[in-house]
């Protein structure tokens, strides 16, 4: 048959095929074949204008370039056709055409990089050529047809070549889409050595493919081609790799992450590691005695590399003996028999051999085991792709001796050193041996990290601290030449490398970093000493991989789903009322809080930061699935420069720490492979395939189950998350509204543009700051400026005259003059220009001595007539010293209180002037005061930022007298555990009520009976007697100060949080959570004030401490709250003793959040879980809890705050407070009394001092002397009123007094 292309004459002459025989390997027969494209010609088809004159082998002619076919109907198919000409010409593809009825019609072969014969010319290619390459073939390929009948040159039923599925995922969603891991059990090699030789078996679980081509694209005829959308890359055969060793553990938040590595751990016990690979080296495991003696061909090899040839009898390697055989191969081949728990015969076993062992302990030989540590010569292994040229003159290096361990490397923050330790006692049946090495502990020698330890335990800055420096002194051509151990030819090698760390001379078998996300940024230390390390695998445990991989779906179903599912009808109801997140208590005082729309949380998990409430669940939401075309619109979704940066983080996980084979020999495959395919230049949305490639990456190396399958094993309690809505107090409200006044006064007079402008780009950082200074505000916070209400006040005709002669807009004359009016307010009232005289939170308080009251307040003349029993206001630290002062001396007459009142006074304000005076100093030394003058109306620093307050509360925190105190909790609690579990133990296990019973009485001894003061007691001016009780004493009944009781202070948020602890604290604990050491410093009063033991963790207290402060928490019954500085405390730590959750403000970040709540909610948690976020009403904080509910369902990721177009438009355009507040009412009494029946006698015992004695006869009269006598306290044991420390009184006697 001629072809319709032809001229006339090679028609007449018939068709000449190509005369290349088939054994070339660019034969069309050996080719690809992709399928077909099809471009209108410009004019009327004419044969002698298209024809070559020869044929292919398929009977089409070759394409050899556009110029035949020019000029064609459109730019894109002239550039098509040039695209083809430039492909064809660098071996890209083949092309063969044929002229069809005015339209050109080509067929496409693929030339695969590995294609057979072609030596691979393939694969190198200039970059010059690959760059166009790249871009010409991700325009050609999508449009290329590969249905059967358009092969032929008919109309086909249009199947694309690569089809294009749309996906609008995220990578928060493709993350949580992830399958759960399904191991496969590998019987035994006769079964592996079947899968090898079955062609049609996918060889999954045995780890030999690659996962980076895993797109089999299936043509017409019926062969397969693998195709790379990253680069472009067409192969037909699937290469082989090694498999990756480790990887990324990023199971669910609270899932129980640690247990799986301690259950990994105890899988590969005594499995030593194996060394490194190398094509051009063997790297035998030997012993210095199996080098030395044995005449084995891989030892003879050693000694011969190392030009060992040993003295006098060292060179007859006569027969090792058996013992010397059982030595060495119980070192180079150790049991790995996993201890089986499980069954009676499994416990026996292991059992009989830790008796064995315990026994060979004791006998000479273990020191010969001991001795023997297995090691490998470790020579310049295989080039890598870019040091292959500097292979020859680098091959005459020493080796360096590499030792082996079957230890695992755990890498942990400090606050998690001892959480670590109590897990692996907790959950490990079988004994390990832990070695912790904190930042100043000793390193054990090689040979004990080789042969004593199971797991090492340090923190990050121990191990960088380790793995610097340089590792070329181990590289070394002497052999070990250190004497024998007496009696044998075992060497005792002591020739360790002194000035190299034990860590770099080891090989372990693993490195386990948690919480390593921080791995992701390769500016930190982490990655380098990793890399310095000879690791055998790698793995890092984190439930947030990166920014936006969070592990926050479990928790959306809980113990009460399957009752809820009964009653789905019901819960329809309930959905609209709300109860989830972003709902509002509906007992707080205040005006009828707005209506949120429902929670959407329930329905998109993966992408907020709350667990669901159970009350608002629904039953769709409890089991999420995997994403099907079907769920949405066929969307194409365009990734964007946030996505690039967390494949940028997963990247470096890969490559430089988990250091997966083929990513860590080419550090930019991620990039090319992975990114440019899904991050596409143009907006073009990912190409096709690249998706599935991220999924194949992200399955390579991340271990994590869905959510769906947790709660199939795993439910969680209930939790619900409530924030609640609040006003500020009147004296707060003021202070509110003079910041807001100062924004308004910026914004008119800088006429909203230019730098002088708060919202100026320029001014980012001094925005950030004011953000913070208002959200201190809302909590409480003072100025000593009284934030410049004063200038503003007198000034302000002058702001107004210059907005009136700029012809401001009528509303902003309208705003200017509400601010001014609001500033008159602030200025005006004396109270709360008193009040912004120190930082502590006032306190109402009542029943106080109007005298005493006079000189121990700052903010006099605050009575109130209509209310007899109101004193004023009281600051928190003046409290806190009334309250030391009846403790050391209940019976103080008001007069003595007065007195002291008004030293203390003195003294406050002459350290508060020294304070001021040091500010001031600091101040004089800032640069651009002209800029910080023109925006000083909204402030220049962050409140509290150097605050007399936090350093009183973290110096107290921190206190050698509290740490001592928490350790001893600490020990009286672990020793209460022990001899629970030892009655356990014993069958005398105590029954409910008992108990209970014990639990109650722990929680009054430290909670609200007033039993003892809490563990950071304030007041530096009145420090109790060091011989003083810690109770008060029953003569406090008596004292002037007994009646006196506190109601509402100042911050309504501090008053909410005072009544749920009050009311919850003695059967729950718990967490509260600020992003403020201010906020902190004020909780931690209020919790002395009501006699709650609390703790404080913060990155200011010595992680030491801070270890000691979690265990204490978790084992005590003492301390019932516990308060956390929000972006450190919220991660890695396990809380379940806590049930309750307090946020002093709403979060933005979803994934900090989240991790806080996580503390709590995990696996281990009993108790319903209550979390609630305070807001004040009308503020930016309510804008910030409905701007994260409205962004919920976004699947872009949650832009900065001062970013966010909502909360910026809300803080740009300020509101001020109008509204009457109305505060949380919340009272209790100044003295926390002790119970007692005055109904019967009270005892007390009266001490007379010993009288002075005189020398010599003395004819003077004596004066009259008078008699002194202390009381002791008949409840505590304890003097009443401290005497004197010299006197000795050796006599005692007791009156009986009856009330």
């Amino acid at each position: 048959m001629s072809c319709i292309s032809c001229c006339v004459q090679c028609r007449s002459q018939g068709p000449q095929p190509r005369s290349s025989s088939a054994q070339d390997p660019f034969h069309l027969d050996n080719l690809l074949k992709a399928g077909v494209l099809s471009v209108n010609l410009g004019r009327d088809p004419q044969p002698e204008l298209y024809c070559e004159h020869r044929h292919e082998s398929d009977g089409w002619h070759p394409y050899l370039g556009a110029t035949p076919f020019l000029p064609l109907t459109n730019l894109n198919d002239v550039n098509l056709c040039k695209a083809l000409e430039f492909l064809v010409k660098h071996r890209f593809l083949a092309v063969t055409y044929c002229v069809q009825g005015g339209r050109v019609i080509f067929r496409l072969y693929l030339l695969p990089y590995d294609l057979a014969g072609a030596k691979g010319a393939l694969r190198v290619r200039q970059e010059t050529v690959l760059a166009p390459a790249k871009r010409f073939l991700r325009d050609v390929l999508p449009r290329v047809d590969k249905g059967e009948r358009s092969w032929e040159g008919k109309e086909g039923e249009g199947t694309p070549l690569l089809p294009h599925t749309q996906d609008p995922r995220t990578l928060a969603e493709i993350y949580s889409d992830l399958e759960s891991p399904n191991a496969i059990p590998i019987p035994g090699l006769g079964n592996i050595s079947h899968r090898l030789l079955n062609y049609d078996d996918p060889l999954d679980g045995l780890g030999l493919r690659s996962k980076l081509y895993l797109l089999p694209t299936p043509l017409f005829d019926g062969k397969t081609f693998f195709f790379q959308p990253g680069t472009m890359e067409v192969l037909q055969e699937r290469p082989q790799v090694a498999p990756c060793r480790g990887g990324i553990l990023c199971e669910e938040l609270g899932t129980g992450k640690t247990v799986m590595i301690i259950s990994l751990i105890l899988a590969t016990l005594r499995q030593l590691p194996t060394p490194e690979e190398s094509l051009v080296d063997d790297r035998p495991v030997m012993t210095p005695l199996s080098f030395r003696h044995f005449p084995s061909s891989d030892c003879e090899t050693a000694r011969r590399r190392m030009s060992y040839k040993g003295k006098g009898k060292e060179r007859e390697c006569r027969v090792p003996t058996l013992v010397e055989l059982l030595i060495d191969h119980s070192r180079t081949s150790p049991s790995e028999a996993v201890p089986d728990f499980t069954t009676g015969q499994g416990r026996a076993l292991t059992e009989r051999i830790a008796s064995i062992e315990e026994k060979f302990e004791n006998l000479p030989l273990d020191e010969l085991r001991k001795a023997s540590v297995p090691f490998y010569y470790h020579h310049m292994g295989d080039p890598t792709n870019s040091d292959r040229d500097g292979r020859r003159r680098r091959s005459s290096e020493a080796p360096k001796r590499m030792h082996l361990s079957p230890a695992t490397l755990v890498v942990v923050p400090p606050n998690l050193l001892s959480q670590w330790d109590r897990e692996i006692i907790k959950h490990s049946e079988y004994p390990l041996r832990v070695l912790i090495l904190r930042d100043r502990s000793d390193m054990p020698t090689v040979k004990a990290l080789c042969s004593d330890y199971d797991i090492v335990l340090m923190t990050y800055t121990r191990f960088t601290q380790e793995s610097k420096g340089s590792t070329s002194s181990l590289h070394i051509l002497t052999p070990c030449k250190c004497p024998p151990i007496p009696g044998s030819r075992v060497p005792l090698c002591t020739c360790f490398s002194p000035n190299v760390s034990s860590l770099l001379q080891i090989r372990w078998k693993r490195l386990v970093i948690d919480e390593g996300h921080v791995s992701a940024s390769v500016s930190t230390d982490l990655a380098p000493c990793t890399k310095a390390m000879s690791i055998e695998r790698r793995w890092i445990v984190t439930g947030t991989p990166t920014t936006n991989l969070l592990g926050l779906g479990l928790g959306s179903r809980t113990v009460t789903d399957d009752i809820e599912e009964q009653e789905s009808d019901a819960m329809e109801g309930v959905e609209e009322g709300g109860g989830g997140h972003d709902t509002f208590l509906l007992n707080v005082p205040g005006p009828p809080p707005a209506v949120v729309p429902p929670s959407g949380i329930q329905r998109n998990l993966s992408t907020m930061s709350v667990d669901t409430p159970i009350s608002s669940s629904t039953s769709s939401s409890r089991h999420s699935t995997p994403f099907s075309p079907s769920d949405r619109p066929p969307k194409t979704r365009i990734w964007d420069s946030d996505d690039r940066g967390d494949l940028r983080k997963l990247g470096n996980m890969i490559t430089h720490f988990i250091s997966v084979p083929q990513f860590a020999a080419d550090a930019k495959l991620m990039s090319t492979h992975v990114t440019d395919a899904l991050v596409n230049p143009g907006g073009a949305g990912p190409r096709p395939g690249a998706i599935r490639v991220l999924n194949q990456v992200m399955g390579l190396v991340m271990v994590r189950h869905r959510v769906e399958d947790i709660e199939d094993d795993v439910v969680l309690p209930p939790l619900s998350h409530e924030s609640v809505m609040l006003d500020m107090d009147a004296l707060a409200v003021k202070s509110y509204n003079a910041l807001q006044a100062g924004i308004v006064v910026n914004a008119i007079d800088s006429e909203r543009k230019d730098q002088d402008y708060l919202f100026h780009p320029a001014n980012a950082d001094l925005l950030q700051v004011t953000i913070k200074n208002m959200s201190q505000v809302m909590f409480w916070s003072t100025d000593d400026k009284r934030y410049n209400v004063d200038q503003l006040y007198r000034e302000g005709k002058v702001h107004m005259d210059r907005a009136i002669s700029r012809n401001r807009p009528p509303e902003d004359i309208a705003l200017l003059k509400d601010a001014l009016r609001h500033i008159e307010i602030a200025a005006t009232d004396t109270t709360w220009s008193l009040v912004h005289s120190h930082e502590d939170v006032p306190y109402r308080v009542y029943g106080l001595d109007a005298r005493v009251y006079d000189a121990w307040t700052r903010i006099p003349g605050n009575s109130d007539t209509s209310l007899p029993s109101f004193a004023g206001l009281l600051c928190a630290d003046r409290l806190l010293k009334l309250y030391a002062l009846a403790l050391t001396k209940p019976l103080t007459t008001p007069d003595s209180m007065i007195l002291l009142g008004r030293q203390v006074s003195a003294d406050d304000l002459r350290l508060r002037e020294l304070y001021l005076e040091s500010q001031e100093k600091k101040g004089r030394g800032r640069k651009g005061k002209g800029k910080e003058r023109k925006l000083e109306n909204v402030g220049s620093e962050v409140s509290g930022s150097h605050s007399q307050i936090i350093a009183a509360t973290v110096k107290r925190a921190s206190a050698r007298e509290t740490m001592e105190e928490v350790r001893t909790e600490l020990k009286e609690s672990v020793a209460r555990l022990e001899e629970e579990l030892e009655r356990q133990d014993l069958g005398e296990s105590m029954d409910d009520g008992n108990v209970s019973a014990s639990r109650a009485s722990g929680c009054n001894n430290g909670g609200l009976d007033g039993g003892k003061v809490a563990v950071l007691a304030s007041g530096p001016a009145l420090k109790a007697n060091t011989h003083a009780p810690k109770k008060l004493s029953v003569l406090a009944h008596n004292s002037s100060l007994a009646k006196v009781r506190i109601g509402s202070s100042a911050s309504n948020k501090l008053n909410y949080i005072i009544s749920e602890v009050l009311k919850y604290s003695a059967n729950e604990k718990f967490l509260i959570f600020t992003d403020s050491e201010l906020t902190l410093a004020h909780v931690s009063e209020a919790m002395d004030l009501i006699h709650v033991k609390y703790l404080r963790f913060s990155t200011q207290i010595p992680p030491r401490n801070r270890e000691q402060l979690v265990l204490t928490f978790e084992t005590s019954e003492t301390y019932r709250v516990f308060l956390m500085e929000l972006k450190h405390g919220a991660r890695g730590l396990n809380l379940v003793s806590a049930s309750r959750v307090i946020f002093c403000e709403p979060v933005w970040q979803a994934d900090i959040e989240s991790q806080a709540i996580k503390r709590v909610h995990r696996i281990g948690q009993t108790r319903s879980i209550a979390v609630k976020t305070l807001a004040i009403r009308g503020t930016a904080e309510e804008n910030m809890v409905a701007r994260r509910h409205a962004l919920q369902n976004s699947h872009d990721k949650l832009p900065k705050l001062i970013e966010e177009a909502g909360m910026r438009h809300f803080i740009s355009n300020p509101k001020f407070i109008e509204t009457q507040p109305s505060l949380v009412s919340v009272e209790f009494p100044l003295l926390d009394l002790p119970q007692v029946d005055l109904s019967h006698s009270i005892t007390l015992k009266l001490r007379k001092p010993k009288p002075e004695r005189t020398v010599g006869p003395s004819n003077s009269p004596s004066p009259t002397k008078r008699r002194q006598v202390w009381l002791m306290d008949p409840m505590s044991g304890h003097d009443a009123v401290a005497p004197p420390p010299e006197p000795v009184l050796k006599k005692q006697r007791t009156i009986r007094f009856v009330v």
